[in-house]
This record gives C-alpha cells, sequence and structure tokens, in this order.
C-alpha cells in the first residue's frame, strides 16, 4: 500500500510539472504565434521590396548598357567626324596655298601689265 501511495504521490508530482510545462508550453506557442503574426506581413513587405527592387536593378543595367552602347557610338561618331575636320583642313591650307600662288601670280601679271603699259606710253 506504501508503495502504491509512493506510485501515486510521483505521478501526482509528474502530471503537476508536465501540466505546469504544458501551460508554459502553451503561453510560450501564443508568444511566438503573436511574433509570428507581426513578422509575416513584414517579411511579405521585404519579399515585395526585394522583388521591385530587382526589377528596378534590372531596367537600370538595360538603360546602362543602352547608354555604353550609345557613348561607343557617339565617340565612333565622333572619330568620324574628327577624320572629316582634319581632311578639311588639309584641303583648305592647300586652297590658301593655291590661292597665294594665284594671288602672287596676278601680282606678277599686273607687274608686267604695268610695265608693258609703260613702254607703250
Amino acid at each position: 500500500s506504501s508503495v502504491a501511495e509512493q506510485a501515486v504521490a510521483n505521478l501526482t508530482g509528474e502530471n503537476m510539472r508536465l501540466q505546469k510545462r504544458l501551460r508554459e508550453m502553451k503561453t510560450s506557442s501564443k508568444d511566438q504565434s503573436e511574433l509570428l503574426s507581426c513578422i509575416l506581413p513584414l517579411h511579405k513587405d521585404l519579399e515585395e521590396r526585394f522583388s521591385r527592387l530587382k526589377r528596378e536593378k534590372k531596367k537600370l543595367e538595360q538603360h546602362l548598357h543602352e547608354m555604353e552602347t550609345e557613348k561607343s557610338d557617339l565617340k565612333s561618331d565622333k572619330s568620324v567626324v574628327d577624320d572629316a575636320l582634319s581632311r578639311l583642313k588639309e584641303e583648305k591650307h592647300e586652297l590658301e596655298l593655291k590661292l597665294q600662288d594665284s594671288n602672287e601670280e596676278i601680282m606678277d601679271l599686273h607687274h608686267i601689265w604695268n610695265q608693258m603699259d609703260e613702254q607703250l606710253l
């Protein structure tokens, strides 16, 4: 009988400990549930922001690529324009030399003309 009483006492003590532990777990579970209900909306918001930022990043990278292509095209165009400008400068210089030669020839012809005119007088 005393063994049975001891067993009942042990089981009762164990039962009380388990009930206390169950209450703690329920409280903990409730706290975790409340915490989870706070965290989930934040998590969802972060996922949406991350997704939006990924889309924006992709658009910006595409825009950057387009700008790099345009920059390359403009450099190429500038090179073509610089080459054309260089050729035009050379042609201008050659024309200036020809004009100078022509002016000198005209002056020489004027001089000869004036000399002939003086001889005829």
